[in-house]
């Protein structure tokens, strides 16, 4: 189950004119011929870690960029790296403590169009104390 806070402070970090892909920022699919560059991110898991009396979450996030070159979906997983690795979020209801860059993941397809696309991303590890 997703925290729809952390999705809202993924989006905001990402949205805008932070990085080449402006506002084309989805969560878990573009729409139908979404003009690329664009990128996606999906809460993967998360996990309570009962280590202390606070709640403390342990998720995990999958965020890439779509692009028309290796070049432009680079430059764009750089810019995600850069708002998000070791950057403390800001999570309604939760006090993050721990936004960091994990497995990195690049790829190419080819749609049934014909279009080739590239994707680059990695997985975020989010830990979050319930406030």
């Amino acid at each position: 189950m997703s925290i729809p806070a952390l999705n809202t402070a993924i989006y905001s970090q990402l949205s805008g004119t932070y990085t080449s892909a402006g506002t084309k920022v989805y969560y878990l699919q573009a729409p139908d011929n979404a003009a690329l560059p664009y990128i996606v991110f999906d809460y993967v898991a998360s996990r309570d870690e009962n280590m202390t009396q606070n709640r403390t979450k342990d998720c995990s996030m999958f965020i890439r960029a779509y692009g028309t070159t290796p070049g432009q979906v680079g430059t764009i997983d750089g810019q995600i790296d850069g708002r998000l690795h070791n950057t403390t979020l800001t999570v309604s209801g939760y006090t993050n403590f721990w936004t960091m860059r994990e497995n990195a993941y690049s790829l190419s397809e080819v749609d049934a169009s014909g279009r080739k696309t590239f994707m680059a991303g990695a997985d975020y590890r989010v830990r979050l104390d319930v406030t």
